[in-house]
């Protein structure tokens, strides 16, 4: 040993391993936005870019007046969303047939009040010009089933009238 140097004091072995030293670089987490510069952006996801990115610019390529008309006549079995390339709630819609009616009326209002919007979040073509085609439209399939309604039961009780009156006179 040499005098010079101070003796270090001897601390006996711990029977617990070293503590685990911190990582160099964190894990990324998936709720996180990716870098600057990663191509693709936004949050990242196992199925690529989420929904959670800013919506893309400019009108869809889809049209208004067709996707409230598959939403009126054909809603019930997904036509809009399959129109809308959104082809697994097309799947579910048809299967629930519109989620038994409630889930085709909230697509249909959703796309007649322009909330609705296309896969890439686009809002949906030429709403302001044919919003008032689809007004009218709507007017007109109401008049019409009124007018079926009331025929329809002016029918019935002419038909219960007469078949009432001919049984009592056989008796």
């Amino acid at each position: 040993m040499d005098p010079q140097q101070p003796q270090q004091p001897q601390v006996p072995a711990s029977p617990l391993p070293p503590a685990p030293q911190p990582m160099p670089m964190p894990m990324p987490n998936p709720l996180t936005p990716n870098p600057a510069g990663v191509p693709g952006g936004g949050p990242q996801s196992p199925m690529g870019p989420s929904a959670q990115q800013a919506p893309a610019t400019g009108e869809s390529d889809k049209d208004y007046l067709t996707a409230w008309l598959l939403s009126y006549f054909l809603g019930s079995f997904g036509a809009d969303r399959f129109y809308m390339g959104e082809t697994g709630l097309g799947i579910a819609k048809l299967l629930t047939l519109g989620g038994c009616g409630i889930w085709a009326l909230v697509d249909w209002i959703m796309i007649m009040t322009g909330s609705r919007k296309d896969k890439q979040g686009r809002p949906l073509a030429n709403r302001q010009k044919n919003f008032k085609t689809s007004v009218i439209i709507l007017i007109v399939s109401i008049a019409i089933s009124i007018v079926l309604n009331i025929l329809s039961f002016a029918l019935t009780y002419d038909s219960s009238k007469s078949n009432s009156s001919s049984t009592s006179s056989f008796q």
